[in-house]
C-alpha cells in the first residue's frame, strides 16, 4: 500500500541526469526534459498504485526493463524500489530535494 503522503511530484517518469550529479548526490529530472546527448541513461516510472517500472542501458545500447513496486517513508524521505517478486528492497534512496522538475537523491 502506497503512503498516503507520497508527495505528488515524485509520481511521474524520472530519468537520472548524470551531468548533474555530484559525489553525494544523484539528479533526476522528468523524462520530458531535453538532455544532451547520452549513449544511455537510466529511468523509472513511479506510478501512484505502488508498481514501478525501471529501465537500464543494456549490453546492446538497448534499455532493459524491469517491473517492480515501490514504497516512500515520510519520516527520513526514503524512496525503497523492490523487485517484482521480492520482499527485500533492491534499491534505497533518501530524497534531498523534490520538485516537479527535480529529483535529487542521496544513497543510503
Amino acid at each position: 500500500m502506497v503512503a498516503k503522503r507520497v508527495p505528488r511530484a515524485l509520481l511521474q517518469h524520472w530519468t537520472h541526469s548524470h551531468e548533474e550529479d555530484t559525489e553525494a548526490e544523484y539528479v533526476y529530472r522528468p523524462a520530458s526534459f531535453t538532455f544532451p546527448p547520452s549513449r544511455g541513461r537510466s529511468s523509472f516510472e513511479i506510478r501512484a498504485n505502488g508498481t514501478m517500472t525501471g529501465e537500464t542501458p543494456g549490453p546492446t545500447d538497448c534499455s532493459e526493463a524491469v517491473q517492480g513496486r515501490w514504497s516512500y517513508r515520510e519520516e527520513d524521505s526514503a524512496l525503497t524500489f523492490y523487485a517484482e517478486d521480492s520482499s527485500k528492497p533492491a534499491k534505497v534512496v533518501q530524497i534531498v530535494s523534490l520538485t516537479k522538475g527535480k529529483l535529487v537523491v542521496k544513497h543510503r
